[in-house]
């Protein structure tokens, strides 16, 4: 892996919703990233440990949501 010693972006292959403008993200230094919208000046930056934790926290709750559904599922059967 290569260590991220200077901002590093790429573009997004599609729109973003009714914005109809890709979202630059942007990799920092220092573990940060950042996102606005192709050709605006408003940045919005978060640390990529508080991005993951959300992430994690997003599968988890869909995992629990199927679990719940599963069990309402077979106690309906019954």
């Amino acid at each position: 892996m290569v260590r991220i010693l200077k901002p590093y972006s790429r573009v997004t292959v599609s729109d973003f919703a009714h914005y109809e403008k890709p979202i630059v993200i942007t990799l920092l230094p220092g573990d940060v990233i950042s996102m606005r919208l192709l050709r605006t000046r408003k940045a919005f930056v978060a640390p990529l440990a508080d991005v993951y934790r959300t992430i994690v926290g997003w599968h988890v709750e869909a995992e629990r949501q199927r679990k719940r559904q599963k069990r309402r599922g077979a106690a309906g059967r019954g």
